[in-house]
């Protein structure tokens, strides 16, 4: 959160100076801001003890802040970048302009970036930028919290700095960014509260969910899997029970009720066109009778609700790792599934061959951080019906299934030796930001 804190202060004072100090170039006080901003980000990073960690999350945030150049100056074609990217751009200029025009979401928030840079995109992408780094020192910190061995915790990185979709997401004009870093903070507060307690990382939970389901309500899911485990465990036993923290939990939880019954509709847009009492509504979401594209189960053609609900676990399969073989049209699709869907493929399958018997608080974790997946991979599952919607929806649970992945190999049965903290590997993280 202080990248955000900075950044905001400094916005505020290179404004003040443009516009006491005009030039004729829009850029230049972006270039400079962005210049500056890179320094602090470099100087923040390199606190950390590890240097091999601080130079991998270095790496990933140059490439990402290459990428968002590459965009801006169209250097070459980016994947994702195009009609949606434009449309945001295009709606959030109207919003800042013109009086009677006023759109929430994502074109609101570019409002407040338009307004407060006269109009620059360039910085309004930077801020995707952060949200990207953001995410990645959230989820190195998770790894920290959970004590994860330094070898494991180098792999994650790798993919979490790597993964293409992440990368171009952290660039473009898109919300992904935004979701996908709340997501991983929502993770990392949940983890907080599961080792410490505290309403305030209940709350803490609670409103990072909501500030992802702001910009898409899709991530609402988690919030289910979150309440189950506040319901049922407490944190200072480490066991299944009801206590002075269920009630706790139940005060926490009926703040969240009223919030909802006031301002539902800001968390939950992308239901409001959905009758859930009509059954046509739901079957129109299983059939997909019009195929093309990257289009999946385009077969399916169900006549009831319950038949309906029986496609929910291979619908969230391909969800998760399309496209699969059985829909491949081209090398486009063999490539998208090798760079992401094999990837998703291979970190699920671990987190359900490892077994954790011996370490009982983290038996009870993963199955919790299991029951959050599902639900949030089942409501994305039925809104998705094809495999490039699908590569941006999934990137935003991707914090969720990678930290999963992370304490189902580290804490398996067959590495028991994991238990064992090593003050030697990661503890040397900087936790003020």
């Amino acid at each position: 959160m202080l990248f955000f804190l900075v950044f905001f202060i400094e916005l505020v004072f290179m404004q003040g100076i443009s516009m006491f100090f005009p030039v004729g170039d829009p850029d230049f006080y972006a270039l400079l801001f962005i210049f500056i901003n890179i320094l602090f980000v470099l100087f923040y990073l390199f606190r950390i003890n590890h240097t091999i960690f601080s130079a991998l999350i270095f790496m990933g945030f140059l490439l990402r802040v290459v990428l968002m150049f590459a965009d801006y100056y169209h250097w070459f074609p980016i994947l994702n970048s195009g009609a949606d990217t434009e449309r945001f751009n295009r709606l959030a200029l109207k919003n800042a302009y013109d009086p009677g025009f006023e759109i929430g979401g994502y074109v609101g928030f570019l409002r407040i970036i338009y307004t407060l840079t006269d109009a620059s995109r360039l910085i309004a992408q930077y801020v995707n930028v952060l949200f990207g780094l953001g995410l990645i020192i959230v989820v190195y910190k998770t790894l920290i919290l959970l004590d994860i061995s330094h070898k494991l915790t180098q792999n994650v990185l790798l993919i979490v700095i790597f993964l293409p979709n992440l990368i171009i997401f952290s660039g473009i004009l898109l919300r992904e960014a935004w979701v996908e870093f709340f997501v991983a903070a929502s993770v990392f507060y949940f983890l907080k509260w599961y080792k410490n307690g505290g309403y305030w990382h209940q709350i803490a939970v609670i409103g990072c969910v909501l500030a992802g389901a702001y910009m898409h309500s899709g991530v609402i899911g988690l919030l289910v899997g979150y309440i189950v485990a506040f319901l049922s465990y407490t944190p200072s036993s480490g066991k299944l029970s009801f206590s002075g923290s269920t009630i706790a939990s139940l005060i926490v939880l009926g703040g969240l009720l009223i919030v909802f019954m006031s301002y539902g509709d800001l968390f939950t847009k992308k239901f409001a066109d959905y009758d859930f009492e009509s059954e046509e509504d739901f079957l129109n979401k299983v059939n997909k009778s019009i195929g093309g594209g990257s289009d999946y189960l385009t077969w399916i053609n169900t006549n009831s609700v319950f038949q309906g609900f029986l496609f929910a676990p291979l619908k969230m399969f391909y969800f998760l790792f399309s496209p699969l073989p059985t829909e491949w049209r081209g090398a486009n699709d063999i490539i998208g599934f090798l760079i992401d869907g094999a990837l998703y493929l291979y970190l699920c399958v671990q987190i359900f061959r490892a077994k954790i018997t011996n370490q009982v608080q983290e038996r009870f974790l993963k199955r919790y951080l299991i029951a959050a997946l599902a639900l949030t991979t089942f409501v994305f599952a039925y809104g998705t019906s094809n495999a490039g919607t699908a590569f941006r929806h999934r990137a935003k649970i991707v914090s969720l299934i990678i930290v999963t992945y992370a304490i189902s190999v580290n804490f398996s049965n067959k590495n028991k030796n994991n238990y064992i903290v090593d003050d030697t590997s990661t503890s040397g993280f900087c936790t003020d930001g």
